[in-house]
């Protein structure tokens, strides 16, 4: 096709002025020609109808003041404008830049102009080209990176919340069984990001191999059935660590009701595993405790009545004994009385040293020569068909020096606990191995060792140690099973028919009270091994002092008043008393006591005064007995142990100290023991 041409070429005149109406007829936009002379200055020789419309300037106006427009462009924009005229001057033969314009009516536009610069004979630069109104394309892209801005605040507030909520996440897509994992999920798995993309194998390998099955049948239920799942796992990350998470997921299925791909979470929720770990740990100990306590408060009323009890039946027993000859058929079952008055009585002992109550007299001793010395004892109390091997060679320090040169390491324990703790332990392996033929091993030896800890990992062991006193008894018995190592140590608890239960938990309440630690091993029909780690102390085992057996005979004889409210307690001492030769007078509680001694005018020798009993306690009689007579020497009685009532805050006043202590049960012997040493105490 050949262009279309005019007939008759036009007159400049008239091809400006059609130019000028194509010009005009554009709504948005305005063109120029404009003059830049070499002084700076400038002028426009030509101005479209467009500026009155963009700016509201008339092109007169314009033509008139080339510096109007100058004063519409926004501050910010000047310097963009003069580097615009110094590029034109410059030679730039093509110039394209944006600019702010505020026009007369306030509206601010962002105009586009495109110009073409060409050099003018005299040294001036024409500048001719269109300022076109941009503000609709500007305020798109503004919105547009608004949105954008918006857009990637959110990405990265999303990526903040899923690292600080440790939460990543998966698509599974089922037909072709790939994966994609986002950054955080790779984080929390421990997984490269720079690593190929997972498969899902590794998906399913990263779960640890005991919730693996249960990971995948979610799976597979939810790609099948269309089921959500939620479940918690553990993981392990490839350097072996485990960690807990908490799982969902949901699945997509297309039109045909199919399963395309499942959408998964999971969250590191090991922290919140830990701690409630430790928090059921913490509650386990607070319940243990309050069961402790709630058996300290049974222990003592048990020991309390108990020991009333046993008193009358013991002292009778004795009081018997020494009436019949020897050679009375009586002596044999009377003493068998005796013997299980005793054992009773240390049943209550065995109840208050694990309730943290029984008595603690702590001294300095050499435990090996203590166990030494209990081996014929230790030999009649096991079965008549197990051997008892003792494994104690001599020993030699921390730093292989000879003990003689040294003499023996010691630990500080009370001596009749720490041989309760070997007696338990003995008779307990002797049991287990439930009547056949088998062994039982002693060992004893000394070693260096780091601080003794709990299972909890808090150390246990007494500041300043010089390493531990270790003793293992070792059976051939039954042995046990985990569940029955668990329980092993629980009050009460035992696998046998007449046993108590009280064996274990004792030797462990003991032991704990020494700062040291019990181990058990044990197997189903590989014996049982267990072994105690007691820290050693610094110095020497203190030397046994001899007492001087008591004597039956009265320094004198005295005028004596015997106050308990068991009326059996009563009767037993004022037939013990009497046959001292000793007068006797008897009140059932501390108010009548008081009485019948201010009645007396204080005429009393000695006053044995029960602590436990209604009306008035012990204490409350201590006190008013030594406002009526201060020099009055009283010995006071109970159920409880001594250490027991100063363990439980029942005590009296340290300005009215009594002269001595009687536990109950106890033996016609102890009575004239404790009588004598009150007698000694004042003058």
């Amino acid at each position: 096709m050949r262009p279309m041409r005019s007939h008759e070429p036009l007159e400049p005149a008239e091809a400006f002025r059609r130019l000028q109406q194509v010009v005009d007829s554009i709504p948005h936009a305005a063109v120029f020609a404009q003059v830049i002379h070499p002084d700076g200055t400038m002028r426009y020789e030509h101005a479209s109808e467009g500026f009155e419309r963009l700016f509201g300037v008339a092109p007169e106006e314009l033509l008139a003041d080339p510096t109007t427009l100058d004063a519409l462009i926004l501050p910010d924009d000047l310097p963009r404008a003069r580097l615009l005229t110094k590029a034109a001057t410059a030679g730039q033969g093509l110039i394209d830049c944006e600019l702010r314009v505020r026009s007369r009516t306030g509206v601010v536009r962002w105009v586009r102009i495109r110009a073409a610069t060409g050099p003018l004979p005299d040294g001036s630069t024409r500048v001719s080209g269109i300022m076109a109104d941009e503000s609709d394309r500007k305020q798109t892209e503004v919105q547009r990176e608004q949105v954008d801005q918006a857009r990637r605040s959110s990405e990265e507030a999303l990526v903040a919340a899923q690292s600080i909520a440790k939460l990543g996440g998966f698509r599974y897509h089922v037909p072709t069984r790939t994966v994609v994992w986002t950054d955080e999920m790779h984080r929390i798995l421990g997984r490269d990001l720079r690593q190929e993309p997972p498969s899902f194998d590794e998906l399913v390998k990263g779960v640890h191999p005991e919730d693996r099955p249960r990971f995948v049948e979610a799976l597979d239920r939810c790609a099948r059935d269309g089921a959500p799942y939620a479940l918690e796992y553990r993981a392990v990350r490839p350097d072996g660590s485990v960690l807990y998470i908490s799982g969902r997921g949901t699945a997509r299925q297309d039109e045909t009701g199919q399963t395309v791909e499942i959408f998964g979470t999971v969250q590191d929720i090991t922290e919140r595993v830990v701690e409630e770990q430790a928090r059921v740990k913490v509650e386990e100990r607070l319940l243990q405790a309050q069961k402790l306590e709630s058996l300290g408060l049974l222990a003592g009323g048990v020991a309390h009545d108990f020991n009333n009890l046993l008193t009358g039946v013991l002292t009778e027993a004795s009081l018997a004994l020494d009436d019949l000859p020897q050679n009375s058929p009586a002596q044999a079952p009377l003493r068998t009385i005796e013997a299980s008055a005793r054992r009773m009585s240390e049943m209550t002992k065995q109840l208050l040293t694990y309730a943290g109550g029984g008595p603690f007299a702590a001294e300095r001793l050499d435990p090996t020569r203590l166990v030494s010395d209990m081996v014929d004892a230790l030999r009649r109390s096991v079965a008549r068909d197990v051997r008892l091997m003792v494994d104690m060679p001599r020993q030699r320090g921390l730093d292989g020096a000879p003990l003689s040169s040294r003499g023996a390491p010691c630990i500080e324990a009370d001596p009749g606990q720490l041989r309760q703790v070997v007696m338990n332990l003995v008779q307990n392996a002797s049991e287990a191995i439930q009547g056949r033929s088998g062994d039982v091993r002693i060992r004893a030896w000394m070693e260096e060792s780091a601080p003794i800890s709990s299972g909890s990992g808090r150390q246990t062991s007494r500041p300043g140690g010089a390493g531990s006193w270790v003793l293992e008894v070792a059976d051939t018995g039954c042995g046990m099973d985990a569940e029955t190592r668990r329980r092993v140590f629980d009050p009460f608890f035992t696998t046998k028919g007449r046993g108590r239960g009280l064996g274990l938990s004792t030797v462990q309440g003991i032991v704990r009270r020494l700062w040291g630690q019990v181990e058990v091993e044990s197997e189903p029909d590989r014996g049982t091994t267990i072994r105690l780690r007691v820290p050693l102390v610094p110095g020497m085992a203190s030397v046994p002092v001899p007492r001087d057996p008591p004597s039956r005979a009265p320094i004198q004889r005295l005028r004596i008043l015997v106050v308990d409210d068991e009326e059996a307690v009563r009767i037993t001492l004022s037939r013990v008393l009497g046959r001292r030769g000793h007068t006797v007078a008897m009140a059932a509680d501390g108010e009548e006591a008081v009485e019948v001694f201010r009645n007396a005018r204080g005429d009393f020798d000695l006053v044995l005064l029960d602590i436990s009993m209604p009306r008035k306690n012990g204490y409350e009689a201590l006190e008013a007995l030594r406002g009526v007579r201060p020099t009055v020497r009283v010995v006071m009685m109970s159920g409880y142990s001594e250490a027991h009532l100063t363990s439980a805050g029942i005590k009296g006043s340290q300005e009215t100290p009594y002269d001595g202590f009687l536990e109950k049960p106890f033996a016609v012997e102890s009575i004239d023991r404790v009588l004598g040493e009150a007698l000694r105490t004042r003058r």
